[in-house]
């Protein structure tokens, strides 16, 4: 909360009940095809909270920035020669933005590949990620002493990339 426009009060939760699970698995199609997978769920609520400043009891509700969960599938294909390709699919889940729980983001779903070669001690590789332009927020917060409204940090756009990288 800000009291002005140079004065940011913060205060510190009391307690918060969090508690979830990942599970991994891996598998061998063939000798070249791999095919790997992850999921994860969080609970992550507020315990007893009664903002300091403001009065405002946010027990009960889910923390602020805590996506309810996030699942992903990666395919990705090796060769004895050195090339290499991977096509990835990832979700995150929705969660809010703010203690109250009024400002939430909806899940979202990233679509990245990989194409390359690598030998040794250096790769070169050819990067494609968020291939869906997919708009979303890493975090965000709202301003309340300047009257700015929401801020964030804005998720990386649709993003083609060529790499070279040699390992010392």
């Amino acid at each position: 909360m800000q009291l002005d426009a140079f004065t940011v009060y913060q205060s510190n939760v009391t307690q918060t009940d969090i508690y979830g699970f990942e599970l991994e698995a891996s598998f061998a199609l063939t000798g070249n095809l791999s095919l790997n997978g992850f999921i994860g769920y969080t609970h992550a609520e507020y315990g007893q909270y009664i903002d300091p400043m403001l009065g405002i009891d946010y027990q009960g509700n889910l923390a602020a920035n805590v996506p309810e969960y996030n699942a992903g599938l990666f395919l990705e294909y090796r060769n004895r020669y050195g090339v290499f390709a991977r096509a990835e699919m990832q979700n995150i889940g929705s969660c809010y933005f703010d203690r109250t729980n009024t400002k939430r983001q909806s899940a979202y779903t990233l679509y990245n590949m990989k194409i390359g070669y690598e030998r040794n001690k250096w790769d070169v590789y050819l990067a494609l990620e968020n291939l869906t332009n997919e708009q979303y927020f890493l975090e965000a917060y709202e301003d309340t002493g300047l009257g700015l409204g929401w801020l964030g940090t804005v998720g990386d756009p649709r993003t083609i990339s060529v790499a070279l990288n040699y390992k010392f």
